[in-house]
C-alpha cells in the first residue's frame, strides 16, 4: 500500500505552485531563486547574535562562509520577500526549509533553468518523475540547492533508478530480521512491524517513511521516495506516526524480554520529522525499557539541510530524558561530503556537542558525491577533508558505507574503492623520500568502520581484502562475484561472504586482477626479506 507522506503545512502540489510562483516573479524582474536563497542565507548568518564567533569557528575548521554577493537586484529580492511574507530570520526555521523545497517536474525545470543540472540530467530524472507507478517524490531543500554540484547530485534520480533500486537491500524486513507483535483490534489480532534486528545488542526502529531530504540513492527509497508504509509486508502492517504509540509500547515490552539489547537506533524516513510531542511520547515509553542504555537517532537533519530541526523543544526533551533515566542519547548523522559541513550545521553541532551529545557521522560512498571513479586523487581528497573537518568539530567519523544499490548511478565498484581506501589507510609518519612532504594523516580522520551492508551481512572493508578475497567473472550473467573471508581462526575462515556487482568492462572485468596484484605484492615481500 502507498500513502501520502506526512505534510508540515503544504501538499506537494501546493509547494510546487508556491515555488513556481516565486520563481516566476523573480524571473520577470531579472532575479533567480539562487540569488534569492543566497540573499536570505547570508543576511541571516551575518545577523544572528553570535555571528562573528561562529564565523571564526567556521574559519578555523575550514568551513566555507557564504558570500553576500553585491547585486543591483537587492531591492527586487526584498520586494519579493515582502510579497511572500518572508523575513531573513525565516532561514533559521524548520518551516521555511520544508515549504521551499523544489519538488516534482517543475522543481526539475527550475534546476535546469538556473544551470544547476544539465539537460541530459533533467531528461533522465523526468523519466522517473513522470512514471506514475513509481510516484517518486523529488525533494531539494534550499540549502542543498545552493551547495556545490557534488552535493546536489545526491538528490537527482537517474533514468535507471527503477532498474537498480531494491526494495530491501540491507535485509531489514526479511523474516530473520523483522520483529513483529500481535496487536488487538475490532477485527482481531494482527501483526505489526516493531523493529529490525541484525545484531546481538542493538535493534533498528523505523518509525515512519517520510523524508523530505530527498536522497535519490536512499537504501529505503522504496518507502521514503515512493510513499509506501515502512515495514509493511504481506503478513505485517507497517508503521506511521499514527501507530507510533502502539509501536513504542510493544517495543518496550519486547525489549524487556530481551536483555541483550542495550541500544536502539530510531530511524525512518527522517525520524525528526516526527513532531516534538510524538518524540516526547516515544521517549516517555522508552523510560520503561529496563535494560536499554543508549538511544541513537539516525538523522540527516544536522548536515543535509534541516539544521533548524534541532530546536529548543527537541533539545529540552533529549536533555530531560537523559537526566531522568541515565540513558545516553547519540546521533548517527548522514552526510554527503565535506561541503555539507556548513555554518548552519556548525550551529547544530555546537549545541549538541557542547551539551554532551555524541555525534557519529555516516558517509555513503557514492559516485559523483563522495567518490570519483575517474579521479582517485579527488576521491581521497574528499575523504581526507571530511575527516579533518569532523575532527575539528568533535564529530566522530563513524562509518563509511558502500552504496547499497549495485549498478545504480551512485554505485562505487569494490576494487577501485579498495585502492583509494588503501591510500586513506596508509599513514606514514615521516616525510616522503624525494619531496620531503608529509603525506600521512592522523587516525582521527579515519572512520571507525568501512562496510558493505547487504542481506548477506556486514562486510568490513580494508585494503588488505585485495589480497585475501577471490573473484569470479560471469560474462553470461554479466556479474562479478567476490568471495570474502571473515572470522579468521586457526582452522581458517568461519564465514565466506559472497558479494556480487554488475560486470563493467575496464573496471572489474579482469578475472585475474586480484591474482596479478597478489603476485606483485608477494614478490615485493620476498625482495624485502
Amino acid at each position: 500500500m502507498k500513502t501520502k507522506n506526512i505534510s508540515i503545512r503544504m501538499s506537494e502540489g501546493e509547494q510546487e505552485k508556491r515555488m513556481l510562483t516565486l520563481c516566476s516573479k523573480l524571473s520577470r524582474r531579472g532575479g533567480t531563486i539562487s540569488e534569492f536563497f543566497n540573499h536570505l542565507r547570508t543576511s541571516y548568518l551575518n545577523n544572528i547574535p553570535d555571528s562573528e564567533e561562529l564565523k571564526r569557528q567556521a574559519e578555523t575548521a575550514g568551513i566555507a562562509w557564504p558570500e553576500m554577493k553585491a547585486s543591483a537586484r537587492e531591492k527586487i529580492l526584498k520586494e519579493v520577500m515582502a510579497e511572500f511574507g518572508i523575513e531573513y530570520s525565516d532561514w533559521g526555521t524548520f518551516k521555511f526549509h520544508i515549504e521551499h523545497r523544489l519538488r516534482g517536474i517543475e522543481g526539475l525545470r527550475i534546476l535546469l533553468s538556473e544551470g544547476r543540472i544539465t539537460a541530459a540530467e533533467a531528461a533522465e530524472a523526468e523519466k522517473i518523475l513522470g512514471n506514475k507507478n513509481l510516484g517518486y517524490d523529488l525533494s531539494i531543500l534550499p540549502l542543498n540547492f545552493l551547495l556545490p554540484k557534488e552535493v546536489l547530485t545526491k538528490y537527482i534520480p537517474a533514468g535507471n533508478y527503477e532498474e537498480f533500486r531494491q526494495k530491501d537491500p540491507y535485509g531489514l524486513f526479511i523474516p530473520t530480521a523483522k520483529i513483529t507483535a500481535e496487536v488487538g483490534g475490532e477485527a482481531g489480532g494482527r501483526n505489526m512491524y516493531i523493529c529490525s534486528r541484525k545484531f546481538k545488542d542493538v535493534v533498528l526502529v523505523n518509525i515512519h517513511a517520510n523524508c523530505p531530504i530527498g536522497c535519490a540513492g536512499c537504501y529505503k527509497g522504496f518507502y521514503t521516495r515512493e510513499g509506501r508504509v515502512i515495514g509493511e509486508g504481506s503478513d505485517t502492517d507497517g508503521v506511521t506516526l499514527a501507530t507510533m504509540g502502539v509501536q513504542m509500547y510493544e517495543l518496550v515490552k519486547w525489549l524487556n524480554k530481551n536483555p541483550d539489547i542495550k541500544a536502539i537506533v530510531i530511524s525512518g524516513g527522517e525520524p525528526l520529522m516526527a513532531p516534538n510531542n510524538y518524540l516526547g511520547m516515544a521517549l516517555e515509553q522508552l523510560k520503561n525499557a529496563k535494560h536499554l542504555a543508549v538511544v541513537r537517532i539516525c538523522t540527516g537533519a544536522i548536515f543535509q539541510g534541516l539544521q533548524p530541526r534541532i530546536d529548543d523543544g527537541l533539545f529540552q526533551l533529549l536533555k530531560d530524558f537523559r537526566e531522568e533515566t541515565g540513558k545516553e542519547i547519540k546521533f548517527n548523522t548522514h552526510i554527503a561530503n565535506h561541503y555539507q559541513i556548513t555554518p548552519e550545521a556548525l550551529m547544530a553541532v555546537k549545541r549538541l556537542v557542547n551539551n554532551g551529545f555524541t555525534i557519529h557521522s555516516q558517509l555513503p560512498i557514492q559516485e559523483g558525491v563522495s567518490f570519483f571513479l575517474d579521479d582517485p586523487a579527488k576521491s581521497l581528497d574528499f575523504m581526507r577533508k571530511l575527516g579533518s573537518m569532523q575532527n575539528a568539530l568533535n564529530i566522530e567519523p563513524y562509518k563509511y558505507i558502500l552504496d547499497m544499490n549495485p549498478g545504480s548511478k551512485f554505485y562505487v565498484y569494490l576494487e577501485p574503492f579498495l585502492k583509494v581506501l588503501s591510500k586513506l589507510e596508509d599513514r606514514p609518519d615521516k616525510p616522503a623520500a624525494g619531496t620531503g612532504e608529509y603525506t600521512g594523516y592522523s587516525d582521527l580522520v579515519m572512520p571507525r568502520v568501512v562496510n558493505i551492508l547487504y542481506p548477506g551481512g556486514n562486510i568490513r572493508l580494508s585494503q588488505y581484502l585485495l589480497f585475501a578475497m577471490e573473484k569470479k567473472v560471469d560474462r553470461e550473467q554479466e556479474k562479478v562475484t567476490y568471495y570474502i573471508p571473515s572470522n579468521i581462526t586457526d582452522k581458517g575462515a568461519e564465514t565466506i561472504f559472497k558479494y556480487a556487482e554488475p560486470l563493467v568492462e575496464g573496471i572489474n572485468d579482469d578475472p585475474e586482477s586480484l591474482s596479478k596484484l597478489k603476485r606483485k605484492v608477494y614478490q615485493q615481500l620476498q625482495n624485502a626479506m
